[in-house]
């Protein structure tokens, strides 16, 4: 596409280095480097995505929402909406797609948009009460205010179905930047950076550490795996069930189990491995799966949430249904053994992100919208 004088800004929270932060940023630096229209961000936080946007040169105001109240946040976005002569406005969580709602109206502002990266967890108590005023408030001012409401698996956009007018919804999966090839030498650094013995047979868990992500199954299923010396199992994440996760392998007596924590550098994690293991309850299109499959790394992952929209059971990936500690551990054994098959989907699963979900094409699909709902 050619130079467009549009200026699109996306709203975002910028509190992690996450799914939706990550998705935010390919989009942002692809439509810079198009030249389809001109990005901007407002964040609410500071934090990796707003580093990697000023290391990119791409305009960003960045409002501390901690020390912020809500009518300062209003008057100052508003402002960098003026200042920046911002046409559309991008949201992507509750809380800014409220406020977008709210300064809907600030010129030269002419549509707004916004993601929808998953489903609400569940919650008890006073988390739960919150995050239901939450959710009424962001349908009430969605459904009055916002042009397009983009779900990112065809999963979430059918449970949105019955919220959104369908001239609104509509659904365009997460892509990334397909990565370089990983090396010899790569593997060899990354497993003494890591620890890792470098004869073992290593399984690889990225994830947020809370309940939806299912890690309580995999340490179950992995349990019936662990005589095995040469096998290991690397979790890297950080959350709220980290310490009731530690306790659990504790408990089950898997002494060939590491928590890594919160790791920066997820490809290190992905050199380091044999495979990846993926035990949502619920996912929607998970960058970790993406990235995996486009680094030819074999995945054993739970048949849930856009999983399904990305991979194909025994074609590019195993896929097992969720809740079930045995089928998991007996697909993950499957991989250990064969490795004619771990080859085999490798190489199917690099084939399937390159063609559906490279992110010059997510972004190109974006730029279409924008196009249309600015025309």
């Amino acid at each position: 596409m050619g130079q467009n004088s549009s200026t699109i800004c996306h709203f975002a929270s910028g509190d992690l280095w996450a799914g939706a932060e990550v998705q935010v940023f390919h989009l942002i630096k692809g439509l810079a480097a198009s030249g389809s229209f001109k990005p901007c961000a407002i964040l609410l936080n500071q934090g990796t995505l707003a580093d990697k946007l000023a290391e990119n040169s791409i305009p960003a105001l960045v409002i501390d929402e901690q020390l912020s109240s809500i009518w300062t946040i209003r008057s100052r976005a508003r402002d960098f909406i003026r200042s920046q002569n911002v046409n559309l406005l991008h949201s992507h969580r509750y809380k800014e797609n409220i406020i977008a709602a709210s300064i809907s109206s600030t010129p030269p502002l002419r549509a707004l948009v916004q993601t929808v990266h998953g489903i609400p967890e569940p919650q008890s108590g006073l988390r739960k009460a919150k995050m239901t005023v939450y959710q009424q408030l962001n349908r009430a001012f969605s459904k009055a205010r916002f042009d397009a409401v983009v779900a990112v698996s065809e999963e979430i956009r059918s449970k949105l179905a019955g919220i959104y007018s369908e001239t609104v919804l509509s659904s365009i999966p997460n892509g990334i930047k397909l990565p370089n090839a990983l090396s010899g030498n790569e593997r060899s650094s990354a497993r003494k950076a890591l620890a890792v013995n470098d004869n073992a047979f290593v399984f690889a868990a990225v994830g947020r550490m809370v309940p939806v992500k299912g890690f309580d199954m995999l340490l179950q299923a992995w349990s019936a795996l662990q005589s095995n010396a040469e096998l290991e199992l690397i979790l890297a994440g950080d959350g709220a069930e980290l310490e009731l996760l530690k306790k659990l392998s504790e408990d089950l007596s898997l002494s060939n189990v590491r928590f890594l924590g919160y790791q920066h550098d997820i490809r290190k994690v992905f050199a380091a491995c044999d495979a990846l293991v993926i035990s949502s309850h619920h996912e929607g299109i998970p960058l970790t799966l993406l990235e995996a499959m486009a680094l030819e790394i074999p995945v054993v992952a739970t048949e849930v949430g856009g999983i399904v929209e990305v991979a194909t059971d025994d074609e590019d990936a195993l896929l097992v249904a969720p809740g079930n500690p045995e089928r998991l551990g007996a697909a993950m054994l499957r991989l250990i053994e064969d490795a004619d098959l771990r080859r085999r989907l490798g190489s199917a699963a690099r084939a399937r992100v390159e063609g559906a979900f490279n992110i010059n094409k997510i972004v190109n699909k974006y730029e279409i919208l924008y196009t249309n709902l600015l025309a």
